[in-house]
């Protein structure tokens, strides 16, 4: 119970210093020892898919304004991120919708 306390609570104290993704990252890590269960490599698992999604439907998606890296992670390491604006932009295209219909023709 105190984890899954906890996970938000680091999630609220992170996410301006470490950035959205690692912040995501880090709260479902911890979230997921809650259960008796969960095994190391599957809380990673878990963690990773969780960070992804999130990143896809918010961040990307949404366009929420929190930093996907923030401050506190070392420029070199932040440089490794892959751009993903590329794709996600191409991806919003697939599901934008069509553009209306003309205006019925009145008689005349």
């Amino acid at each position: 119970m105190a984890l899954i306390l906890t996970a938000p609570l680091v999630f609220g104290m992170t996410v301006r210093g470490l950035g959205f993704a690692p912040s995501v990252f880090l709260c479902t890590l911890i979230a997921s020892f809650a259960s008796v269960k969960m095994t190391p490599l599957k809380a990673l698992i878990l963690a990773l898919c969780v960070t992804l999604f999130s990143m896809a439907a918010f961040s990307y998606g949404l366009g929420l304004p929190y930093p996907r890296l923030g401050p506190w992670i070392p420029k070199p390491i932040a440089g490794l991120a892959p751009d993903l604006s590329p794709a996600m932009a191409w991806a919003k295209g697939l599901f934008a919708s069509a553009p209306p219909p003309p205006p019925p023709a009145t008689g005349g």
